[in-house]
Formats: structure tokens, sequence, C-alpha cells
């Protein structure tokens, strides 16, 4: 009886354990942008970092099809199979095999593109170096650490590969002529974080576990191709903002567009990554065993704690925009000033969003729901984010992000209660 009872004791505690070194990932990743950003933007220039920036985004879609929706398919595969090791082990050698196909049809795609465009050809060597970012993302089994809760292991890791990617640039990146070698520095940070994690990774799933299961290659693709749609739309409408604004605005105002995002980003990321990191693979436990009662309670607890503190931040972001652009991103960034105060409620709705996508629709599987509704949103984005873009630049980019995410927040609330998940706000 009393092992029994201490059981939802021992449960809850470890999952405040998982969110805590969660945590402490996110708050270097809010601070580590706060000293990155404003150092890349006054030895690069406003226009080369625009250009760094501009690289990155553009990456982010070739970074996604790698990935192909596993991060969510194959976490909440990884948290059904988490007792079990070789099926851990085959899980994990055919996701890792599959992300490397990918991966070779993206830089293949790339390729294509850095030849047949001359706006990119020209920077060729900026764009070649953040493609490391498909390695990492091919092999880095961040999704499988999730799974199986090794937060503390997947949070020393990803701390590790930022601390020393982000030592390496203030090392070796002086002036505008080494924007190529800080995108490769940038991109660095997953490989690094693979290689902190091989040794836990190996003793959690030992290598002769790691057999590709062909016949398990064709399901995984299934389980994943709607999260692929889901986080692919996602990818369009985050990213087109930037690569847009980077065909009709000068570099200079892509770098303040794309500085204020980062600084928005950063505490969306610190207030929402950990609880979904740390929660949702304790949901799809839970609703895989169908104790709907536990679930419920852990979702509305969830949004109870975090939406006021959104809110909060969001109205400092507005009311201290300015200080915050001179103090963190120094003179020559002031339109950034006008692009962060547009922003500022994207925490709060950043925070909506990914609850009702993340903790609500994925978590009862609703991937498919999900996915035709993004990729809907981004492929209608389009419409108000070219004229957006042209009329007001970084502001309109600013204001074309603001109505997608509303419009994304709106529609996965509609989701969920015409599909009867929100048993426990009624």
């Amino acid at each position: 009886m009393s092992a029994s009872g201490n059981t939802p004791a021992r449960a809850t505690h470890g999952l405040r354990r998982n969110i805590l070194a969660l945590y402490v990932v996110q708050v270097l990743n809010f601070a580590l942008p706060l000293i990155s950003v404003p150092y890349l933007v006054r030895v690069l220039g406003a226009s080369s970092y625009g250009l760094l920036a501009l690289a990155g985004a553009l990456i982010v879609y070739f970074a996604a099809f790698t990935d192909f929706g596993f991060g969510i398919a194959g976490t909440r595969a990884a948290a059904a199979a988490r007792d079990d090791p070789r099926q851990l082990g085959a899980l994990l050698a055919s996701v890792t095999v599959v992300r490397l196909g990918l991966m070779c049809v993206a830089l293949l795609a790339l390729a294509a593109l850095l030849i047949s465009a001359p706006r990119f050809a020209e920077h060729a060597a900026v764009y070649a170096a953040s493609s490391l970012t498909l390695l990492g993302t091919a092999l880095f089994p961040n999704w499988l650490l999730q799974g199986v809760e090794a937060m503390r292991t997947l949070a020393l890791a990803t701390v590790t590969g930022r601390l020393v990617a982000v030592g390496l640039i203030f090392a070796l990146v002086h002036d505008p002529a080494d924007t190529a070698l800080a995108a490769g520095l940038q991109a660095l940070s997953l490989l690094i974080a693979l290689v902190v994690a091989a040794r836990p990774l190996i003793q959690l799933v030992p290598v002769q576990h790691w057999k590709v299961d062909r016949q398990q290659i064709p399901a995984l693709f299934a389980d994943s191709r709607n999260a692929f749609v889901c986080s692919g739309a996602v990818t369009l409408y985050t990213s087109a903002t930037t690569v847009a604004l980077g065909f009709f605005a000068p570099t200079s105002l892509v770098g303040a567009f794309s500085a204020a995002a980062k600084i928005v980003a950063a505490i969306s990321s610190m207030l929402w990554a950990p609880i979904s990191q740390g929660v949702y693979p304790r949901l799809s436990a839970l609703l895989s065993r169908r104790d709907a009662a536990a679930s419920e309670r852990l979702q509305a607890l969830i949004l109870r704690a975090l939406l006021p503190l959104a809110v909060l931040i969001t109205v400092a972001l507005w009311l201290l925009a300015e200080p915050v652009v001179r103090i963190v991103l120094g003179s020559g960034m002031e339109p950034a000033i006008g692009v962060l105060r547009v922003l500022a409620p994207l925490p709060a709705l950043m925070i909506l969003s990914n609850y009702f996508g993340v903790l609500v629709l994925f978590a009862h599987g609703e991937f498919a729901a999900a996915s035709r509704f993004q990729a809907a949103v981004a492929v209608v984005s389009l419409v108000w984010l070219l004229p957006l873009v042209q009329l007001g630049a970084a502001e309109g980019a600013a204001w074309s992000a603001l109505i997608t995410e509303t419009v994304i927040t709106v529609g996965f609330i509609y989701l969920c209660r015409t599909r009867g998940l929100l048993a426990w706000s009624s």
C-alpha cells in the first residue's frame, strides 16, 4: 500500500526535477543570446549580422526536412518504449538512419539553390557553414532523451554545446570577414552536445541494440508525417518572415528584425520549452495508460501557472523596448525598438499556441488535425506577409508574425474545444 501510495509523489518529484533541469537550459538559452547577439551585432555590423540571420533562417527549412517530425513523433514513440532497451535501440538506429538520408537530400537541394540563385551564391560560404546544423539535427537524439525523461543528460549536453559554441565565437569572430566562421560556430553546438551525451546514451541504450528495423521505418514515417507537416508549417511562417524581409529590405533591417525577434524568442523559450519538453512525455505516458483525470489536472496546472507570467512579460517588453534595444543591441539598431514593441505579445501567444497544440492536441494524438490547420495558416500567412514586409519593412514583418501567431492560437483552441479535449475547463 505504501509503495503504491508513494508512486504519484515520486512521479511528481521526478517531473519537477526534469523541468528544473530544462529550466537551467532555458535560462542559458535566454542569457546566451543576450550576450552573443550584441557581440555579433557590434563586431559584424548590422549588415553582416543580417546576412548571418538570413542564412540561419534559410537553413531552418532544410533542418525541418532533416528532422521530418521525429522531434515530436519520436519522443512519443520513445516514451512508449522507455522500459525496453531493445526497442529503444531499434528506434534510435532507425530514426538516425532515416534522418541521415533526409539530410543528404537536403544538402543536395541546398547546393542546387546556391548554384542557381546569384543572391545566395554570392555568400555561399556563409550558407554552407550554417548547413552544419543539418548534421547535428540528424545525429543528436534529443527526442529519445526527452521520451525517456533523461532530462539531466539532455540539459548538460545542450548547455555544454551552447557554451562552447558561444565561447568559440567570442574567441574567433572579430570582424565582418568572420561571418562564415560565426555561422559555422553557431551550428556546431548540436554536435558538441552529441559528444557530451554519447556516454550516458550508450548506458541508457547499449550499442548492441542499435539495429535498424526495416519493418519499423514505414511506420515511423507514417507517425512522423503529420508532425512534419505541422512543424514544417511552423518553420514556413516563422522563417519565411526573415527570408521575405531579406528579399525586400537591406540586410541591416534583417539584422534589426532578427535581433529583436531573438530576444522575444529567448524569453518565450525560457517560459515554455522546459514545460513542453518535461511534461509532454509524461502526458503521453498518462494518456497511453488512459489516465485522463491525471492528465487533465496536469494540463490545467501548467496553463494556470504560466499564462499570468507571460502576460506580465508582454507588458514589460512593450514598456521597456527602447532601453532594452539600446542597452542590449547598441547603436545602429534603433529599428529594432519598433519591432520589439510589435512582437511584445508573442510570449503570451506562444504559450497558448504551444500549450493547446503540443500538450493537448499532440498529446492526444491529434497530429493530423493540428498539422492540416497549421499548414493552411502557413500558406495563407503569405497573403499578409508579403504586402506587410513591402509596406513596413522590419515592423511589417513583425506585424505579420504577430497576426500569424494569433490565428494559430485561436485555431488550436477551437480544435481542442470541438474535439472535447478541454474537459477540465468546464
